[in-house]
């Protein structure tokens, strides 16, 4: 009996650790896909101001600008809302697992309860100030950017 428990202690320590793994791999790329969006919007500022891009006019001009900034700004906001939701199931996957470490309760894990829990975060609408700031400085930046081409800046 020792040995399936030390077997099963095994395999919660194991999940555990990977839950956690995945939230903090996730968590990098979210931060680097979002310094890489800021950085290309903020050359393309850069190079409109210093006059190597043309600055545009014409009638056609705004709903274009507005059309793209909602592309992007869109798109952003998308990505940012499947890796909150991706990595609130890590962390309730996690926060199970230890629950069960500090308990000791390896042997009894309610799997049912943990994947009924899971698939409720995943559909569950919750505000991340992570998110929030990074898809709000994406809008900053676009603003920014139509203002400029579009010489109103």
């Amino acid at each position: 009996m020792l040995k399936d428990e030390d077997k099963r202690l095994d395999l919660v320590t194991r999940l555990l650790e990977t839950a956690w793994t995945n939230f903090d791999r996730r968590r990098a790329y979210e931060w680097k896909f979002s310094l890489a969006l800021w950085t290309a919007l903020t050359a393309f500022i850069a190079l409109t101001l210093r006059g190597d891009l043309p600055r545009l006019s014409g009638c056609a001009v705004p709903w274009v600008l507005i059309v793209c900034g909602i592309v992007v700004v869109g798109l952003h906001a998308f990505f940012e809302e499947n890796v909150r939701r991706a990595n609130n199931v890590d962390k309730a996957r996690a926060q199970t697992y230890e629950d069960k470490l500090n308990g000791q309760e390896c042997l009894d894990i309610p799997w049912d309860a943990v994947k009924a829990a899971v698939d409720k975060l995943l559909f569950k609408k919750q505000g991340g100030w992570s998110t929030f700031v990074q898809v709000g400085i994406t809008l900053i930046l676009v603003v920014a950017a139509g203002l400029i081409i579009s010489g109103k800046l």
